[in-house]
């Protein structure tokens, strides 16, 4: 419900006045748990953790903006995030095992 960049850009807010507390940004997606749980071999990839605190979600991670509005992350910071995924993906081994030689 917060429009970031606004908020970052307001001289009466700071980065932690702009910050979101984790359990309003990020809801249970129970209808992905349940469809992943009925696709042998699913595999879900949670990288809540790198975007949100265990209480808050802060706007700004690493000198780095994360959301460009209320639903969508900034492409620097997902830039930041790409070896995190890569790490994720190899660790599945369907994944591990296309990509061997």
């Amino acid at each position: 419900g917060r429009n970031v960049p606004d908020c970052l850009s307001s001289p009466r807010d700071t980065i932690t006045s702009c910050a979101v507390p984790r359990s309003r940004a990020l809801t249970p997606d129970n209808a992905v748990s349940q469809a992943a749980a009925m696709v042998p071999g699913a595999h879900l990839i949670d990288m809540n953790s790198l975007i949100c605190r265990a209480v808050t979600c802060l706007p700004v991670v690493g000198n780095v903006v994360v959301y460009l509005d209320q639903h969508h992350l900034t492409q620097a910071y997902t830039r930041t995030l790409e070896p995190f995924l890569e790490q994720s993906l190899l660790a599945v081994p369907a994944l591990r095992a296309a990509l061997s030689p």
